[in-house]
């Protein structure tokens, strides 16, 4: 089993997966997909070939780690393609600036009393305003955009 996994990231690492990142969706998500198969690595249904894209996906970032984590899932299941399984249930990110600018300053704009709470040094206010760009956006915004932009504009 470890010598498939070994094979499984060395095909990975050929075709141009960053090592760290792999490293760790192969010992977090990988390795708890597999433990709920019957079998190992070698009975999952995709290869390098379409793990590499995936990883590539949160990378760039067109999706989320949670969206990744939703592909990596249906992948396991039904050995599709990550893009295909992406488009299909609209799982790509909202990375678009202006879009999450104007997003971010809807919910400052929708949410004065808490404005205030964070610029009096509540910082935890901070995660109910990113919570709330996150719930309006299904959870597809890119998180480390929105909480640049959140920041950006609470100053």
């Amino acid at each position: 089993e470890e010598r498939a996994l070994g094979e499984l990231y060395d095909a990975c690492v050929a075709r141009g997966a960053n090592p760290q990142t792999l490293a760790n969706w192969m010992t977090r998500e990988l390795l708890e997909i597999i433990g709920t198969l019957a079998g190992g690595v070698s009975d999952l249904p995709f290869d390098a070939t379409r793990l590499v894209p995936l990883l590539g996906l949160v990378e760039e970032p067109r999706i989320t780690p949670a969206a990744g984590r939703t592909i990596l899932q249906e992948m396991a299941r039904t050995g599709m393609d990550p893009l295909e399984i992406m488009r299909e249930r609209g799982l790509e990110s909202l990375s678009d600036r202006g879009e999450l600018e104007s997003l971010v300053q809807s919910i400052i704009d929708a949410h004065p009393a808490q404005i205030e709470q964070y610029r009096a040094g509540e910082a935890k206010v901070f995660n109910f305003l990113l919570g709330q760009v996150m719930r309006r956006t299904q959870g597809k915004a890119d998180p480390s955009a929105t909480r640049e932009i959140l920041l950006r504009l609470l100053t």
